[in-house]
């Protein structure tokens, strides 16, 4: 191995062991906040995403250990990216701004596992803050509204109508088809489309106008998950 990786010059952290539990405390607590601003800013429109909150706190808090394992030595640095490239992220993130929270908790993480907590405090006061500005402001930056699954089954030889077309757009205030497969063997077929209600108390009202449409043989509307 090079020397220069070896014999690096940067001075490692020298802690207590109290220190180093006070940071994975820190770094779990500071998971927490991010975690919580994440549900006040746009968390609610994913329906249950409690698993991406956990996935913030136990981010938060490992990154801070990883950090203060690595300490200064560059080596351990290398040897940690050698070993944590195995680890691959199979999950599809439909929201971008998931991704920017991932980010954010590693972010914060590796702040508490090197001591800083003051920074951290400051940006989770300022990132979040902007974040629940932008979701609540006036200009509407990101939707409000949940997203639902709304499935509707016609016979194989109908395809939908303009009157339907017509119907799903004053129903929702956003709708795309999201898939079309065939059920029942082939003699009907479903279709998947991806709506945001304009009110929660029309969702009564919204299956029962669209099962009364011709040709309609079934509607499902479901919350997204």
């Amino acid at each position: 191995m090079p020397e220069w990786l070896t014999n690096t010059t940067i001075a490692a952290d020298s802690f207590s062991a109290m220190e180093g539990g006070w940071r994975l405390v820190m770094g779990l607590l500071l998971g927490g906040c991010v975690a919580i601003v994440y549900q006040f800013s746009h968390g609610r429109e994913n329906g249950d995403s409690r698993s991406l909150h956990a996935t913030l706190i136990l981010l938060c808090a490992l990154i801070a250990m990883v950090t203060m394992v690595i300490g200064g030595s560059v080596a351990k640095a290398f040897s940690l990216v050698g070993a944590l490239s195995i680890v691959r992220f199979r999950t599809v993130v439909e929201d971008t701004r998931d991704t920017a929270f991932v980010i954010f908790s590693v972010i914060v993480g590796m702040a508490a596992g090197s001591g800083m907590y003051l920074l951290p405090v400051m940006g989770i006061v300022a990132i979040g803050g902007t974040a629940v500005a932008l979701q609540y402001g006036p200009t509407n930056w990101t939707h409000h509204r949940e997203t639902y699954e709304l499935t509707i089954r016609l016979p194989a030889n109908i395809s939908p109508s303009e009157s339907l077309r017509a119907t799903i757009s004053s129903c929702f205030k956003r709708n795309e088809l999201h898939s079309v497969s065939t059920v029942k063997q082939g003699t009907q077929i479903k279709y998947v489309y991806l709506v945001q209600l304009i009110s929660l108390e029309s969702i009564g009202e919204v299956t029962k106008r669209l099962g009364q449409a011709e040709h309609v043989q079934c509607v499902e509307l479901n919350s997204k998950p």
